[in-house]
C-alpha cells in the first residue's frame, strides 16, 4: 500500500518560516552593535536561503507532478503559486539588499530600511503559507508518495551546508510532531542519523540563546 506524503512535514517547516521571519524584525530593531548585526544578519541568510530551497524543490517537482496528476484541481493553484513564490523572492531579494547595506554602513538608516524591507517580506510569505496549507497540501496528500517526497527533500539536503544543516533542523524539530520528527530523520544520510537529534537540537538551542537569550524563543502560534 502507497504511503502518501503527511501534511505535518509541510506544517512543520512552515512554523519555522513563520516564526523566524515574525522575530527577524525585532532582532534588527534591538541590534546596537556591528558583532550583533552579523549574527543577526548571518541568521535571517541561513532561513532565507532555506526558504529558497524549499520553494525551488516545489517549483521543480511537487508542481509538475500535481498537474500530472491531478490537472482539473490544480491548474489555477499552481498558477498562484508560482505568483506567490515570485512575490516572496521579489521581497526577499529586499531584505537581501538591505541586509548589505545594514553590514557595510550599519546605523539607523540602515536598520530602519531592513526592517521596512522585511515588514514587505512577512505578510507577502505568511499569506502564501496559509494559502498553500488550504488549498496545495491536501492535493499532496492524495497524490504525491511519500518516497517521492523524501527522495527531493534529501536531494535537497545534500546541497546545504552540514553546519546550517543541523541549525535548520534544529529550528524545524522545535515545533515538529516526533513521529514527523522520526520520519525526517529516516532521510537524512545514514551517518548522520544516530546523532542528528541531539546535535540539531543543541545547534538551534545554542542559536537561540545568542538571538533571543533564550533557547525558547515564541512558538509561531504565540506570534501571530
Amino acid at each position: 500500500m502507497t504511503a502518501y506524503f503527511d501534511g505535518r512535514e509541510m506544517a512543520m517547516l512552515h512554523r519555522m518560516f513563520r516564526r523566524e521571519f515574525l522575530l527577524a524584525g525585532g532582532l534588527v530593531m534591538n541590534t546596537t552593535t556591528n558583532d550583533r548585526a552579523e549574527l543577526v544578519a548571518d541568521h535571517i541568510t541561513s532561513v532565507g536561503t532555506t526558504l529558497h530551497h524549499h520553494h525551488h524543490m516545489e517549483d521543480t517537482h511537487v508542481w509538475p507532478l500535481l498537474e500530472k496528476r491531478c490537472p482539473d484541481d490544480i491548474a489555477d493553484i499552481v498558477t498562484l503559486m508560482e505568483s506567490q513564490h515570485a512575490s516572496v523572492a521579489k521581497y526577499g531579494e529586499e531584505v537581501t539588499e538591505a541586509m548589505a547595506a545594514w553590514r557595510t554602513n550599519f546605523g539607523p538608516a540602515t536598520r530602519n530600511a531592513l526592517v521596512a524591507a522585511l515588514d514587505r517580506l512577512v505578510p507577502a510569505l505568511l499569506e502564501h503559507l496559509d494559502t498553500e496549507e488550504e488549498r496545495v497540501v491536501p492535493l499532496m496528500e492524495k497524490h504525491i508518495a511519500m518516497d517521492e517526497w523524501n527522495k527531493h527533500v534529501a536531494e535537497g539536503i545534500a546541497e546545504i551546508d552540514p553546519q546550517e544543516l543541523m541549525v535548520g533542523f534544529g529550528m524545524a524539530m522545535y515545533e515538529g510532531d516526533e513521529d514527523i520528527i522520526a520520519a525526517t530523520v529516516e532521510n537524512m544520510p545514514p551517518d548522520v542519523r544516530p546523532v542528528i537529534r541531539d546535535v540539531a537540537s543543541k545547534a538551534y538551542a545554542e542559536r537561540a540563546k545568542a538571538l533571543y537569550g533564550t533557547a525558547t524563543p515564541p512558538r509561531s502560534w504565540e506570534l501571530v
